[in-house]
């Protein structure tokens, strides 16, 4: 009830409390601020930088562990692929011995040291934690002697000489000469060189697959100054003189022929095989 007895009039609203006056910005302005932002940013960079202390700190500390550790010294060495090379020759020119430390041991130092082994044509090499190395390599395949002006050199079956031969080498490999003035050294026709040695190791193949090869072994492949290839066989060094290429049948024809020679009593020196003109005729000279 009002005052004078009348009821409220509830569609007026009631009076409303004054708005606390907005406060008063500091003195200064936006500037007032910017000494606590820039403490804050300073706290944060000191913290960054100790955590980045920190944790150099620890990695320096897991890697002088690493490198330190009794645990990561080399135990085992494993070795494979080797067969004409000695294991433990090999693993001690790659430096992987017992008691190294495994994370210090330098991979590619030890795998340039098992490629400079001539008989090496690839080489892996890889850590197996904790304490064991394996070194896996690949040897060449010798499969001709070439006589050059340095000496005897072995030659793979793509008719590169990859080494001097030596004592311990494989002894019972056919000899090519005739090759001495054809390039072979690095200043000469190397590639030229070559395809005379995968021609004279073709014939060698070829002979090879004859019945009477196992009788009569061939002992020399020689390129004469015409170009064309002799063959000498069996321990009393008959020779077979082919001429020019193609080979195989030439080949097979003076084994023929040398086969009539000794099955009527003869002793041959020389078997011709060299006639283009007329292939079917074979001519032996007996000794």
């Amino acid at each position: 009830m009002s005052a004078l007895g009348l009821p409220e009039n509830r569609r007026v609203a009631p009076a409303r409390r004054a708005a606390a006056p907005p406060p008063r910005a500091p003195a200064g302005g936006a500037a007032a601020g910017a000494p606590g932002r820039a403490r804050a940013f300073v706290r944060l960079a000191a913290g960054a930088i100790v955590f980045a202390a920190a944790t150099a700190s620890s990695s320096y500390g897991l890697l002088r562990y690493a490198r330190t550790s009794p645990r990561f010294a080399v135990k085992s060495v494993e070795v494979e692929g080797a067969k004409r090379r000695d294991e433990r020759a090999l693993a001690k020119a790659a430096g992987a011995l017992p008691g190294v430390n495994v994370f210090a041991f330098d991979v590619e130092a030890a795998r340039a040291a098992l490629l400079a082994d001539p008989w090496v044509e690839e080489a892996a090499v890889e850590r197996r934690l904790p304490s064991t190395l394996r070194l896996r390599v690949r040897e060449r395949e010798a499969s001709a002697l070439v006589a050059l002006e340095g000496g005897l050199y072995l030659v793979g079956p793509g008719g590169a000489p990859f080494k001097r031969f030596e004592p311990g080498d494989p002894p019972d490999l056919v000899l090519i000469t005739g090759l001495e003035g054809s390039g072979g050294g690095p200043a000469g026709d190397r590639d030229g060189f070559i395809a005379l040695v995968k021609i004279a190791q073709e014939v060698i193949r070829d002979y090879d697959r004859l019945p009477s090869s196992k009788r009569r072994p061939l002992q020399q492949v020689h390129v004469t100054d015409e170009g064309g290839l002799e063959v000498v066989v069996g321990r009393d060094a008959v020779v077979l003189s082919l001429g020019h290429g193609p080979y195989r049948a030439k080949l097979e024809r003076a084994s023929r022929a040398l086969a009539e020679v000794e099955r009527r009593k003869g002793r041959a020196a020389i078997v011709f095989a060299d006639n283009d003109t007329h292939p079917e005729r074979v001519v032996a000279r007996l000794r």
